[in-house]
């Protein structure tokens, strides 16, 4: 299941398709070989687009450098009762917490150096924002 929403620009999350005509989910896309589905997301990257659906995953490619993706206005877009539905990592975050039942998980993988230390960071700090309230932290 996927997050709801999103606006647009160099914060990392846009509408349907960026400036080079990728669309938010690749699986719109009319041909999904290898090669197209990495177009679409060099596409997207080029636009400062860094995270794309495929269905309900989340596929994020590392700026290596702050564009800007955590900043507190893009968490509040996201906290709020009717989030944007463009790829973003507090998307992800916000469905998972939708989810039922009171157990639940996000996977992040990579290889080495593909910012899977700043993702959680960014998780972290989401959840810190959304929760300001201890009263239901299980130690």
């Amino acid at each position: 299941r996927r997050g709801a929403g999103v606006g647009a620009g160099a914060s990392g999350h846009g509408g349907g398709a960026s400036g080079g005509g990728a669309p938010d989910d690749l699986l719109q896309l009319e041909d999904f070989s290898d090669g197209d589905l990495l177009h679409a997301l060099w596409s997207r990257y080029e636009q400062r687009e860094i995270y794309t659906w495929v269905g309900g995953v989340l596929v994020s490619v590392n700026p290596y450098q702050d564009i800007g993706v955590f900043q507190d206005s893009i968490a509040s877009e996201y906290a709020s009762s009717s989030p944007p539905s463009a790829p973003h990592l507090y998307a992800t975050v916000t469905a998972a917490l939708a989810a039922e039942g009171s157990q639940h998980a996000i996977l992040i993988t990579g290889e080495s150096g593909s910012g899977k230390t700043e993702a959680t960071k960014g998780i972290l700090q989401f959840l810190a924002m959304r929760h300001t309230s201890t009263d239901h932290i299980r130690e």
